[in-house]
């Protein structure tokens, strides 16, 4: 229950109307992964640094509950933009 309240007190202090910047960013991810499955959505971000790193120490079907921290999700969006650089245009 503790946790669903910090779920719907996560946007408390947010805008009512998102920032223009905020819109492209939203608009950006959707366009980029709105075609993918639920299932391939979740083999994607468990693939990633942040995520392996706050499940350091847990079973594979454990529950986690560590927070991904900041510097490790920098890195993944780090790496994902030179893979980005690197990779031919998909389009």
């Amino acid at each position: 229950m503790e946790n669903m309240l910090s779920v719907a007190n996560m946007f408390q202090s947010a805008p009512a109307t998102p920032s223009k910047r905020a819109q492209e960013l939203v608009k950006s991810v959707y366009l980029r992964y709105n075609r993918l499955s639920s299932w391939q959505l979740s083999t994607l971000s468990h693939g990633e640094f942040s995520w392996k790193h706050s499940r350091e120490g847990l079973d594979t079907d454990a529950n986690g509950s560590v927070s991904l921290k900041l510097a490790d999700m920098r890195l993944d969006a780090m790496r994902e933009l030179l893979r980005r650089k690197s990779s031919p245009a998909v389009g």
